[in-house]
């Protein structure tokens, strides 16, 4: 078996979901590795499913966090220990840390964006660690 053609052997398997199930020889049971060749079209609706949920997050994480932001200067300010320049200075910080927060969900949502707004078709697939150099000793 291990000299039959590539073609041959996809043959074989014939229209077997390649995706959802290991293709297994049925003689020996060797579990053949796969390679997949992937062709990704723009989803719309993936896009928006998406688009809907980050601006929700987004949304509640900004209004939380100027919340928090907002607590930690009115409770700042009631202390008489801090000067004007300190509480300014704390204020800095914070709106830095909460803005550096938003950034950070805001790159969370917008990475991979192959696997996030786009459906994966699979075009061809290869067995994998197949060797041509065998099958051209036969001939």
């Amino acid at each position: 078996m291990k000299y039959i053609h590539q073609e041959c052997l996809k043959k074989w398997f014939g229209d077997k979901d390649t995706t959802k199930e290991k293709l297994i020889c049925e003689i020996c049971k060797h579990v053949y590795k796969i390679d997949y060749e992937y062709e990704y079209t723009f989803s719309k609706k993936k896009m928006c499913s998406m688009l809907k949920n980050f601006f929700l997050v987004f949304s509640i994480s900004a209004v939380i966090l100027v919340l928090i932001d907002v607590l930690i200067m009115v409770v700042i300010s009631s202390m008489n220990t801090f000067t004007e320049e300190l509480r300014l200075e704390i204020l800095h910080i914070l709106v830095g840390v909460s803005t550096g927060i938003l950034f950070i969900i805001f790159l969370t949502y917008f990475r991979d964006c192959k696997e996030n707004y786009y459906d994966k078709h699979i075009i061809n697939w290869l067995v994998g660690e197949y060797e041509k150099s065998i099958h051209l000793k036969l001939i």
